[in-house]
């Protein structure tokens, strides 16, 4: 009996499936706005798209200085996604949002 409830117990405080993160793969199709086709089954619009800094455009101000002369300059740490690049994804909030991680290659 107390084997029964414990067994019980277990298997209703398992996680359901939909509530789980999934990873994907997907393409970019089209840059503005944003969307990606996934695994050639599904497109995704930018209004159901999360984007992590690493595949969001970013630059650098900075300065240097050598031998006592000071220089300025910027530069492009990351850019925004391009039509063609592959990217990696987790499907979060039910399947409702997909967050972009970064570029997969």
């Amino acid at each position: 009996m107390a084997g029964e409830k414990l067994a019980r117990r277990i298997k209703d405080s398992q996680p359901n499936p939909t509530d789980l993160s999934d990873m994907l793969y997907g393409v970019v199709t089209n840059d503005s706005p944003l969307t990606i086709r996934v695994d050639n089954r599904f497109t995704i619009t930018s209004n159901h798209l999360i984007l992590s800094q690493m595949v969001r455009p970013l630059s650098v101000d900075f300065s240097i200085t050598i031998d006592g002369k000071t220089g300025y300059g910027s530069t492009q740490v990351f850019s925004s996604l391009q039509v063609g690049e592959r990217v990696r994804m987790l499907r979060v909030s039910k399947g409702q949002k997909f967050y972009v991680l970064d570029r997969s290659g």
